[in-house]
C-alpha cells in the first residue's frame, strides 16, 4: 500500500511545485507562516524517514498490499525522498489519504478467558 500510494501521489504531484502546494493549502485556510513551514521541514526529514523504516522488524506482518518491511528497507534509497514529499504534503494540506485511515483488525483471544463479550476480553491487532 505504502509503495503504491507513494508512486501514485508522486506521479500526481511531480508537476506541482512547493508554491503550488502552498497555494492549494491557502484555499482551505489562512496562509501558513514561514515558521510553520520551517517546523514542517524540521520534523519531516529524509533521515527521520530512513530511521523509522530501518527500525522496523524485517519480517513483521505486511500490510494489505503485501509489502514486508524488509522490502521497504532494501529500497529506502529510492523511497526516502518521495516519502518525504508525501508526508510533508499531507501535513501541509491537512489531509490524510483514505487508505491510511483504513485498517484490518484481528481479534486474538486472551488465554484463560471463557467469555469474550466485552471489549477488554480479546486482544486487537490492526493491520494498516
Amino acid at each position: 500500500m505504502l509503495f503504491a500510494l507513494a508512486l501514485q501521489i508522486r506521479n500526481e504531484s511531480e508537476s506541482r511545485s512547493s508554491q503550488e502546494i502552498n497555494d492549494m493549502r491557502c484555499h482551505k485556510s489562512k496562509r501558513l507562516s514561514s515558521r510553520s513551514l520551517d517546523i514542517l521541514a524540521e520534523i519531516v526529514t529524509v533521515d527521520r524517514i530512513k530511521w523509522a523504516i530501518s527500525t522496523m522488524s524485517l519480517f513483521k506482518s505486511p500490510g494489505r498490499e503485501g509489502i514486508f518491511p524488509v522490502l521497504l528497507q532494501k529500497g529506502i534509497h529510492y523511497l526516502a525522498d518521495p516519502l518525504q514529499s508525501i508526508y510533508r504534503a499531507s501535513l501541509l494540506l491537512g489531509y490524510i489519504p483514505k487508505s491510511w485511515r483504513t485498517a484490518e483488525v484481528a481479534f486474538i483471544p486472551k488465554p484463560g478467558r471463557l467469555d469474550y463479550t466485552t471489549v477488554r476480553d480479546p486482544r486487537f491487532i490492526s493491520y494498516i
